[in-house]
């Protein structure tokens, strides 16, 4: 990801769009873009081989785990509530409270199909065209039409690459929401996207993992919840993305065996590994904790966000139709009740979901459909006025439910489906013997730490 020019792109308009940026959490992302993220296909791959496309789930062992639109606002930053985007392009708040615009004019993107293939579209000549056109130097200046053109490249280049590997035209609706609001819900956009790059990934057997897309956002969010993969005495002082500290911490190698061994073998976290976003303060919620939003002396806003968190429903995905992609991706916080500070019970499936509870995706979905989930967040617009107390417990028949569910799709010899697997991508890696006994001890302490108190053997 290093880009001098970026980089100094970004500097230039940071001073003047910076508080816009964090109104729609993208500020850390534009940030992040400065920074060159090291993939570790390790990690991934190992976590992928237990995703779920019927709930969008990770299924490990210690029970099922996703990114939380409250993952998204606490780690990456980004606002979990606020004006829905989709391709019905209405831009509606999810309620008129707190909603606001920068203008009283929609300004729209100035360009035409002419004006792309001058410079081919390609990263290469873009930054210098939009400052020859629009740049502080231009005899044409105009710092909206260059916010926008900025945003276009960095959505284009860092949020959604593309094969094409340049700039595309399909993101100028969300490009143009950006810039005019600030109160876009960028967090369940971003989230149904990596719910159906993972979709795209896992789909097929031996499954891709050459897709461009945000896959980055995964590696971060697995080492948010999971400090076993990521450097030791790493601190996240409040007020500070954890996505900054994570991407910019020393490396910390790890063997095929010894992921896949660690999501098939460990059965529970603590509290503060269960808890990692939802016992953090953070300022989407008046800088309280999450728990505390739904308390009757706590603004209708912050309980809109509280709301968005832990509502079931669909999330869109996709801002343009005819002939570009988009769809609809189901989300499901029960499933994860943990991760928000619940006690986990058996899960049921949001059955409204257009997916009906299965792998299927609808193709090309029509604007209705999207209206309609639009909708469902209002379900609970009568949530419960009281602070949430925190439980990281799972109940005695999730957890003989779970044991069953998983033995029956994840069971056989541990190394036999390791080496099967593995050898498929050219991945395969072992540690050493010593590093595998220590590993092995270390899961073992962990697994003695049930939190229901019942005495599983491996």
């Amino acid at each position: 990801m290093n880009d001098p020019t970026w980089a100094q792109w970004v500097d230039e308009l940071e001073p003047s769009f910076k508080q816009k940026w964090m109104s729609n959490g993208i500020y850390e992302l534009i940030m992040l873009s400065k920074t060159s993220i090291v993939p570790k296909p390790e990690l991934l791959t190992s976590a992928l081989l237990f995703w779920n496309t019927g709930t969008n789930t990770f299924d490990f062992r210690m029970g099922p785990m996703s990114p939380t639109i409250l993952d998204m606002a606490q780690v990456f930053r980004l606002r979990p509530s606020g004006r829905v985007v989709d391709v019905t392009q209405d831009w509606v708040p999810s309620s008129t409270i707190g909603s606001s615009s920068s203008s009283t004019l929609f300004l729209p993107l100035s360009y035409n199909s002419a004006t792309f293939k001058s410079y081919g579209t390609s990263f290469k000549g873009f930054i210098p065209f939009v400052k020859e056109n629009f740049g502080a130097g231009s005899s044409r200046a105009d710092k909206d039409q260059e916010h926008m053109y900025f945003l276009l490249y960095w959505l284009n280049k860092h949020v959604f690459p593309n094969k094409s590997k340049g700039v595309r035209v399909e993101w100028i609706p969300l490009v143009e929401v950006l810039h005019n609001f600030d109160d876009v819900a960028t967090g369940p956009f971003l989230l149904s996207h990596l719910y159906h790059l993972l979709f795209e990934m896992t789909r097929d057997e031996p499954f891709e993992t050459n897709l461009n897309g945000p896959i980055w956002m995964i590696q971060i969010w697995l080492q948010w919840y999971f400090p076993e993969f990521r450097a030791a005495n790493l601190e996240f002082p409040e007020g500070v993305a954890p996505a900054r500290i994570l991407a910019e911490a020393p490396l910390v190698d790890h063997s095929t065996f010894a992921c896949f061994y660690f999501f098939r073998v460990c059965r529970t976290r603590s509290d503060l590994e269960w808890g990692a976003s939802v016992l953090r303060r953070y300022p989407w919620f008046s800088d309280q904790a999450f728990q505390d939003a739904p308390g009757e002396a706590d603004t209708p806003l912050c309980r809109e966000k509280f709301i968005s968190c832990i509502q079931p429903r669909d999330l869109a995905w996709g801002v343009r139709g005819n002939r570009y992609d988009r769809g609809l991706e189901v989300y499901h916080p029960n499933f994860c009740s943990r991760q928000l500070g619940f006690r986990q019970a058996i899960p049921v499936q949001f059955f409204d979901s257009v997916h009906c509870g299965t792998s299927f995706r609808l193709q090309t979905p029509s604007e209705v459909t999207f209206q309609a989930a639009h909708r469902s967040l209002d379900v609970m617009s009568q949530a419960a006025r009281h602070s949430v107390i925190l439980n990281f417990e799972c109940t005695s028949l999730f957890s003989s439910w779970w044991e069953d569910k998983w033995t029956r799709k994840y069971g056989g010899d541990l190394k036999v489906n390791h080496d099967r697997i593995f050898n498929q991508f050219s991945l395969k890696s072992y540690p050493g013997s010593g590093e595998l006994a220590n590993w092995k001890e270390m899961i073992q302490e962990k697994n003695r730490l049930l939190l229901i108190g019942t005495s599983l053997s491996i």
